[in-house]
Protein backbone atom coordinates (compact mmCIF):
# COMPACT_ATOMS: atom_id res chain seq x y z
CA UNK A 1 0.00 0.00 0.00
CA UNK A 2 1.60 3.36 -0.79
CA UNK A 3 0.26 6.66 -0.01
CA UNK A 4 0.76 9.86 -1.84
CA UNK A 5 1.07 13.51 -0.34
CA UNK A 6 1.04 16.58 -2.51
CA UNK A 7 2.55 19.62 -1.34
CA UNK A 8 0.48 23.26 -2.58
CA UNK A 9 2.31 25.94 -2.03
CA UNK A 10 -0.07 28.50 -0.09
CA UNK A 11 2.28 30.89 0.73
CA UNK A 12 1.16 34.12 -1.44
CA UNK A 13 -2.36 33.19 -0.46
CA UNK A 14 -3.79 35.87 1.17
CA UNK A 15 -6.65 33.91 2.86
CA UNK A 16 -4.20 31.37 3.93
CA UNK A 17 -1.86 34.29 5.55
CA UNK A 18 -4.49 35.57 7.28
CA UNK A 19 -5.97 32.19 9.11
CA UNK A 20 -2.24 31.94 9.90
CA UNK A 21 -2.15 35.20 11.36
CA UNK A 22 -5.42 34.57 13.35
CA UNK A 23 -4.28 31.33 14.72
CA UNK A 24 -1.12 33.20 15.80
CA UNK A 25 -2.58 36.13 17.41
CA UNK A 26 -5.63 33.97 18.92
CA UNK A 27 -3.75 30.69 20.24
CA UNK A 28 -0.13 32.36 20.45
CA UNK A 29 -1.74 34.26 23.44
CA UNK A 30 -3.32 31.93 25.18
CA UNK A 31 -1.50 29.79 28.55
CA UNK A 32 -1.12 25.83 28.26
CA UNK A 33 -4.23 25.78 30.17
CA UNK A 34 -6.52 27.76 27.95
CA UNK A 35 -5.43 26.08 25.12
CA UNK A 36 -5.70 22.55 26.43
CA UNK A 37 -9.24 23.71 27.45
CA UNK A 38 -9.64 25.28 23.85
CA UNK A 39 -8.46 21.82 22.39
CA UNK A 40 -10.26 19.53 24.68
CA UNK A 41 -13.71 21.15 23.23
CA UNK A 42 -12.49 20.61 19.85
CA UNK A 43 -11.54 17.14 20.59
CA UNK A 44 -15.68 16.58 20.81
CA UNK A 45 -16.01 17.51 17.07
CA UNK A 46 -13.33 14.68 16.24
CA UNK A 47 -15.42 12.61 18.91
CA UNK A 48 -18.91 13.12 16.89
CA UNK A 49 -16.68 11.86 13.73
CA UNK A 50 -15.52 8.94 15.39
CA UNK A 51 -18.70 7.94 17.11
CA UNK A 52 -20.76 8.15 13.58
CA UNK A 53 -17.75 6.48 11.80
CA UNK A 54 -18.20 3.30 14.33
CA UNK A 55 -22.04 3.58 13.63
CA UNK A 56 -22.15 3.01 10.10
CA UNK A 57 -19.76 -0.05 10.69
CA UNK A 58 -21.87 -1.21 13.18
CA UNK A 59 -19.41 -0.62 15.90
CA UNK A 60 -20.97 0.54 19.65
CA UNK A 61 -19.03 3.02 21.13
CA UNK A 62 -19.70 4.91 24.44
CA UNK A 63 -17.88 8.81 25.08
CA UNK A 64 -17.00 9.18 28.68
CA UNK A 65 -16.48 11.93 31.06
CA UNK A 66 -15.53 12.34 34.58
CA UNK A 67 -12.77 10.11 34.83
CA UNK A 68 -9.05 10.57 36.78
CA UNK A 69 -7.34 12.65 33.72
CA UNK A 70 -4.11 13.00 36.02
CA UNK A 71 -3.91 8.91 36.81
CA UNK A 72 -4.47 8.47 33.52
CA UNK A 73 -1.84 10.72 31.57
CA UNK A 74 0.60 9.17 34.10
CA UNK A 75 -0.60 5.37 33.10
CA UNK A 76 -0.08 6.40 30.12
CA UNK A 77 2.96 8.82 29.79
CA UNK A 78 1.32 11.07 28.04
CA UNK A 79 3.20 13.73 29.43
CA UNK A 80 6.20 12.07 27.65
CA UNK A 81 4.56 13.08 24.36
CA UNK A 82 3.00 16.37 25.32
CA UNK A 83 -0.06 15.12 25.70
CA UNK A 84 -3.17 15.45 28.22
CA UNK A 85 -6.46 13.56 28.04
CA UNK A 86 -10.08 14.93 28.03
CA UNK A 87 -12.16 12.40 26.88
CA UNK A 88 -12.42 8.70 26.70
CA UNK A 89 -14.28 6.40 24.23
CA UNK A 90 -14.94 2.75 24.43
CA UNK A 91 -15.33 1.66 20.98
CA UNK A 92 -16.79 -2.23 20.41
CA UNK A 93 -19.18 -4.70 19.75
CA UNK A 94 -22.04 -5.39 21.95
CA UNK A 95 -22.53 -9.03 23.57
CA UNK A 96 -25.84 -9.96 21.82
CA UNK A 97 -26.48 -13.17 24.04
CA UNK A 98 -25.64 -11.77 27.35
CA UNK A 99 -26.86 -8.34 26.87
CA UNK A 100 -29.95 -8.14 29.13
CA UNK A 101 -30.93 -4.60 27.47
CA UNK A 102 -30.77 -5.30 24.07
CA UNK A 103 -34.19 -6.73 23.82
CA UNK A 104 -35.79 -4.19 26.11
CA UNK A 105 -38.46 -2.50 24.22
CA UNK A 106 -37.33 0.68 23.76
CA UNK A 107 -39.41 4.50 24.32
CA UNK A 108 -39.27 6.98 21.48
CA UNK A 109 -40.96 10.36 22.40
CA UNK A 110 -42.18 12.76 20.31
CA UNK A 111 -40.04 15.22 19.76
CA UNK A 112 -41.74 17.67 21.68
CA UNK A 113 -40.83 15.86 25.11
CA UNK A 114 -37.35 16.31 24.53
CA UNK A 115 -36.78 19.21 22.09
CA UNK A 116 -37.54 22.79 22.59
CA UNK A 117 -37.75 24.63 19.45
CA UNK A 118 -36.59 28.62 20.16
Amino acid sequence: MSSCVSYIDTSNNIVVRRQRNFAKQFFGNMSLDENFHHAAKQANIALGLAITAAASLEIDTTPMEGFDAAALDQFLNLHAKGLRSSMLLAVGYRDTENDWNLKNEKVCKPTEEFITFL
